[in-house]
């Protein structure tokens, strides 16, 4: 018995358009086309082939593959060897889904946790800093700040708060870190070559600022500045090319007030 395309795709699943495409890749031909018209036809040898595609197909075999193995006739030491192939491609499969799985409900946690404040406008303090200059990406910031803490300790100088890093968003690679030192006269400072460690000494004023407060993982921080850039967009101001962060620990983990220059003062050149 024979069956017209229409029919044999509702027996098999396939549409009449998935029908075609396998007889053009000769995974799945028709029993014969009708010379005058073009129609396939599909005979009950069809229907045997389609379900076992079928099978191939639910097991994670590609195309190519399901037309390898059913073009050796299905062999059984070539299927078997295919098979143990699959096997093993499932399970490394398996391994990195479940890893995907655990990094999804450690973001998923995180995200809980994470907390975003509403952009404020304010003053931004000045003051005097240690400052150290670096090509990078945040990931540096930490080994920055270490090295800003440990000058700091050798010269004596009390720290006025914690580290900040300043990001130039035309040039996201180059980093300024910070770390907010008690007034000193510079012409007082204690006989030591900051040059050498690629550490310098400046004076920053106050400056008008709008900011925004990032509580937990660094998961959402782009969120928070995505939140702070639209409060420039709303306003219809130009959005503003340099951010600062502000870092310290609170009981729910980091928190991170980033700062942009709301009239232009306090860029760093």
């Amino acid at each position: 018995m024979q069956y017209s395309i229409g029919e044999f795709a509702i027996m098999t699943g396939f549409s009449p358009k998935t029908l075609r495409y396998y007889d053009e890749i000769g995974i799945l031909k028709p029993a014969d086309v009708n010379a005058s018209n073009g129609y396939r036809q599909y005979d009950e040898f069809s229907i045997s082939r389609a379900e076992r595609l079928l099978i191939w197909k639910e097991v994670g075999f590609s195309l190519e593959e399901i037309r390898g193995i059913m073009d050796t006739g299905e062999e059984v030491e070539s299927t078997l060897k295919a098979i143990e192939r699959q096997i093993t491609a499932l399970e490394g499969r398996s391994d990195r889904l479940a890893a995907a799985k655990d990094r999804l409900q450690e973001i998923a946690t995180e995200l809980r946790g994470n907390e975003i404040a509403e952009p404020s406008r304010g003053s931004a303090p000045g003051g005097s800093y240690m400052t150290l200059r670096f090509e990078g990406g945040r990931e540096g910031v930490g080994t920055a700040a270490g090295r800003l803490y440990e000058a700091a300790a050798k010269l004596g100088y009390t720290t006025a708060g914690t580290h900040e890093a300043e990001f130039n968003e035309e040039d996201c690679t180059r980093i300024y870190v910070r770390l907010p030192i008690r007034d000193v006269d510079q012409q007082t400072l204690p006989g030591h070559n900051l040059a050498a460690d690629g550490i310098s000494f400046e004076r920053l004023p106050p400056f008008i600022a709008v900011s925004i407060e990032h509580t937990g993982s660094f998961t959402t921080l782009p969120l928070a500045y995505q939140k702070l850039r639209d409060w420039f967009v709303k306003g219809g101001i130009p959005t503003p090319r340099r951010y600062l962060e502000r870092y310290s620990i609170g009981r729910r983990g980091m928190n991170i007030r980033i700062s942009a220059t709301f009239n232009g003062e306090g860029d760093h050149e």
